[in-house]
């Protein structure tokens, strides 16, 4: 027999130990999957045409437009696996407020794991020309 089992406090507190070490495997979720599912749920609300094709560019970025407002546009970049929030009216800041509580109903998840995704903000010249050619990160990952 092994001193193990020999010892039974010391089994016990390995067994505590072995017990400790799997409730915190199980209760937190691997890197990169609470990115993931964020970024899955924001996929599967891609706009759709009238026919109910999903809406997404023909050329190399296959972008696929996740949401479209007067004042802003969210899309996603497969080609370069990134969000590109487009602010398109001013003032600015208020847009883009309101763009990136969309961003986060879409990914249906907190600043935090928003903050883990690739996400850039820009803005056109005739909307915004003081911060057109510039690219922003999401306001609350700044902290």
């Amino acid at each position: 027999m092994t001193t193990l089992f020999k010892k039974p406090l010391l089994l016990l507190c390995s067994l505590t130990i072995v017990m400790g070490m799997l409730t915190i495997l199980i209760s937190k979720p691997p890197a990169g999957l609470e990115t993931a599912k964020a970024k899955q749920t924001a996929l599967s609300k891609v706009v759709q045409d009238k026919q109910g094709n999903p809406i997404i560019s023909a050329d190399s970025t296959k972008a696929r437009l996740l949401a479209q407002e007067q004042e802003y546009q969210i899309l996603y970049q497969e080609a370069y696996d990134s969000f590109l929030i487009s602010i398109n009216t001013a003032p600015f800041e208020e847009a883009r407020k309101k763009a990136e509580q969309s961003f986060l109903s879409l990914i249906e998840s907190s600043e935090s794991v928003a903050c883990k995704l690739k996400v850039e903000i820009v803005t056109p010249n005739f909307a915004n020309p003081e911060f057109s050619g510039q690219k922003f990160p999401l306001s609350f990952c700044q902290k």
